[in-house]
């Protein structure tokens, strides 16, 4: 998918770097999100609500998350089932589990969350200094919830999981070996300072040694 930067598709109120980071974030997640509006609350913690954040949307993130969390687990059970469905090797039984291994490895999709470079994009409140690997797994289902409900619908979700977990996809059996650690990033929210650009590099996984810049 061919990407072109247009920041003009953003409310002005929204500083130009964040814009920038955001849309680096949506090529590197392989999926440009076309309502803008869903886009930003896909983004916006209730912290920066409380806070009176002026650039995030009025609604936190929390309904698209339980959106974006129900279709990850139907995304990867159906990328599963049509890698497997003729495999008469591997039961159903087995497949289940590697779902269940897959959806539920919250720090992975934290880390894949890290590597699109999602952090410096989560609109959130000072007292939300720290980036965990609880928000950026949150924020980044709610990222699969917008696209769910945006014109890419079940298909485009599907895309981004073959993209993303393809690893495990291919290697059912890394499912029960490789579970990263959670982490801390201090970042201080845009609303305080403009923080300058972290470069984070992730070696957890096979091909997954790219830089964030």
């Amino acid at each position: 998918m061919n990407f072109s930067m247009n920041l003009s598709i953003y409310p002005s109120v929204i500083p130009n770097e964040i814009r920038v980071d955001i849309e680096n974030m949506q090529k590197r997640l392989g999926y440009h999100i076309k309502n803008i509006n869903l886009l930003l609350q896909a983004l916006t913690r209730q912290s920066a609500i409380r806070q009176g954040i002026h650039y995030a949307s009025k609604s936190n993130n929390q309904r698209l998350q339980w959106v974006g969390s129900n279709m990850f687990h139907s995304g990867i059970v159906y990328k599963l089932y049509e890698k497997y469905a003729n495999n008469s090797y591997i039961s159903t039984d087995y497949l289940n589990k590697v779902a269940i291994n897959i959806t539920s490895n919250m720090a992975l999709v934290a880390e894949i969350g890290k590597r699109i470079g999602l952090a410096s994009c989560v609109f959130r409140g000072s007292d939300e200094e720290i980036i965990t690997s609880e928000i950026l797994a949150h924020t980044f289902l709610a990222i699969l919830g917008s696209i769910t409900l945006d014109d890419g619908g079940q298909k485009a979700v599907h895309d981004v999981i073959e993209r993303h977990w393809k690893w495990f996809l291919d290697n059912p059996e890394e499912s029960f070996k490789r579970r990263p650690s959670s982490f801390h990033t201090r970042m201080p929210p845009r609303s305080a300072t403009m923080p300058s650009r972290q470069r984070i590099r992730s070696s957890d996984f096979p091909n997954h040694g790219t830089e964030v810049l």
